[in-house]
Formats: C-alpha cells, sequence, structure tokens
C-alpha cells in the first residue's frame, strides 16, 4: 500500500524546486502509517517553502482520495 502511495504522491510537483513531493524528500515511505483503513501522511516542509500548505494538504487528499482502501486519511 506504502508503494501505491508514493506513487500517487510522486505526481504532485513541488513549486519552485522543479521536482515532486517524493523525490524532493518531503514524503518518504517513513513519513506514512497505515493503521487498516487509516493513513496518516507526514510532510517535511522545508525552511522558507513558498507554497501554501493547505494547498499541499488538498492536493495529497485529493491524489489518496480515490483509494478505496484509505477510509481515514490524515494529512
Amino acid at each position: 500500500m506504502k508503494k501505491v502511495i508514493l506513487a500517487r504522491l510522486s505526481t504532485i510537483p513541488v513549486a519552485g524546486l522543479h521536482t515532486d513531493m517524493v523525490t524532493s524528500g518531503m514524503i518518504s515511505d517513513r513519513d506514512i502509517s497505515i493503521d487498516g483503513g487509516k493513513v496518516v501522511v507526514s510532510v517535511n516542509v522545508p525552511e522558507g517553502f513558498p507554497a501554501d500548505l493547505g494547498q499541499v494538504r488538498s492536493l495529497i487528499e485529493d491524489k489518496l482520495g480515490a483509494l478505496d482502501e484509505i477510509e481515514t486519511l490524515l494529512v
């Protein structure tokens, strides 16, 4: 399941870094906790991050919300 989540998150670009959430190190497999249908994703935000964090959360929720296996998502 973590591989599926990381694959989806790797399609989210990071503003100002010309890379994605996974490649940039903002999210890795150790930042994802799964307990049944509950998934918690922690985001490592670098100092001076230029994007709106609310928008980042929404993008993550949009990418993962379509997965039937996830009943509860916390970002």
